[in-house]
């Protein structure tokens, strides 16, 4: 994933005829001709999609990364606001709260 072969690249580098996720997509191979001016354009209009996939890709890592950390963070809450409700019961004497069905909302018996 992090180098690139001889025909191909890998995430972070290119190879000798094309790049990688990072790398150069316009790979240059031997005898290849120069481009004319409606081909540099079509070239220019494919990387600019192809930046645009990247970023929108990072962007959307980002997002689900995110969520990842808020709902972990929600449920170290929980377990915290379970640990103290369970010391706090201990301390006091009070009887441990039932268990609830979460369909129904009655308690278990």
């Amino acid at each position: 994933m992090y180098g690139g072969g001889m025909y191909g690249g890998g995430m972070y580098g290119g190879g000798m005829y094309g790049g990688g996720m990072y790398g150069n997509r316009m790979g240059m191979g031997m005898g290849m001709m120069p481009m004319g001016p409606n081909m540099q354009m079509l070239g220019a209009m494919h990387q600019t999609m192809a930046s645009l996939g990247q970023m929108s890709e990072l962007l959307g890592m980002n997002a689900e990364a995110m969520q990842y950390a808020f709902g972990s963070f929600a449920h170290f809450l929980e377990r915290i606001g379970g640990a103290a409700h369970e010391v706090f019961g201990f301390l006091t004497g009070a009887p441990p709260m039932p268990m609830i069905d979460p369909q129904t909302g009655q308690p278990l018996p």
